[in-house]
């Protein structure tokens, strides 16, 4: 440091400003210059500040200076990608609940989310139920470290209990499966998590899960298909009435609050005849704002 100093012509007379991860760490300062520095967002590994008067006041070694992000309290960050976690469960041990249609659903996830900021797309097809939850134990302690929200997309048939159908027939748990691995994430915490299902929700016989909860279940949004108890449309040609509406949607109107796309979904179907209500479920404490994933242009 100190042959750094002297060749950028400081001398011993400069000072050295150590900053990690925002924390200011110095021996000797100048409390003007600390001052002034304050008003900045420092983003830099070392900062030396003349002591002698009438010298600059600072030579960065590190990237740069500038005007703290616009970051509000009751909007989630969302400055890191995505990750994108699918399930999808269209092709089943018995052929008699094949999904036709389901790929078409797939190709609008795809196509959508090829605007925003996302990871690789985790791509699950027809996954044994103990696959699925081989998968969910992986997410349980991946690292999110490195991301500002998951999303997961699930396609399958559903039933009673918000049980989803995997490709050998067996049910696994939307609640206890999926869910609960991700909100016991430790790097996902204060972060969204949002939930997107394709499945009926079963018949009008409704009971009860006494499923144990162990997470807290903070900081969720969760957008399903049908009302409970009752069942979901997909057209053979088109996909289902409800993913390729809600992402029609969320593309749409990516600068309102997330929650407000259930609203305009409901609305849309009511007007268009169809006798399917999606529901939605939120512990957010904050503004979900999809927008601010898009990519920049």
């Amino acid at each position: 440091m100190q042959d750094l100093s002297n060749r950028i012509g400081m001398g011993e007379a400069a000072t050295t400003l150590q900053i990690f991860c925002g924390t200011i760490r110095m021996s000797y300062f100048n409390r003007d210059i600390l001052k002034w520095h304050k008003k900045e967002h420092i983003t830099a590994e070392f900062l030396l500040c003349r002591k002698r008067p009438g010298a600059p006041s600072a030579v960065w070694l590190g990237t740069r200076v500038g005007n703290p992000p616009a970051v509000h309290k009751n909007v989630y960050d969302l400055s890191k990608n995505a990750y994108v976690l699918i399930f999808h469960h269209d092709t089943f041990k018995e052929s008699r609940y094949n999904r036709e249609g389901s790929a078409e659903d797939m190709k609008k996830i795809k196509q959508t989310l090829q605007k925003y900021r996302c990871d690789r797309l985790d791509i699950n097809e027809n996954l044994t139920c103990s696959s699925v939850l081989k998968k969910m134990d992986k997410i349980s302690t991946q690292n999110f470290s490195n991301n500002s929200c998951l999303i997961v997309f699930i396609l399958s048939h559903g039933n009673v209990n918000d049980t989803i159908m995997a490709q050998d027939g067996y049910m696994y748990s939307f609640h206890s499966d999926i869910v609960e691995q991700c909100t016991s994430n430790k790097t996902l915490k204060n972060k969204p998590k949002i939930f997107v299902l394709q499945a009926c929700r079963g018949d009008a016989t409704i009971v009860t899960d006494a499923t144990r909860s162990l997470s807290n279940k903070i900081d969720i949004v969760a957008f399903q298909s049908s009302y409970l108890g009752t069942v979901s449309y997909r057209d053979k040609r088109k996909g289902s009435f409800f993913m390729q509406a809600f992402l029609r949607l969320l593309d749409e109107h990516n600068q309102q609050s997330i929650i407000n796309i259930n609203t305009l979904l409901n609305r849309e179907f009511n007007e268009e005849g169809i006798l399917q209500t999606p529901t939605l479920m939120t512990t957010l404490q904050k503004e979900l704002i999809f927008g601010k994933l898009l990519r920049k242009r």
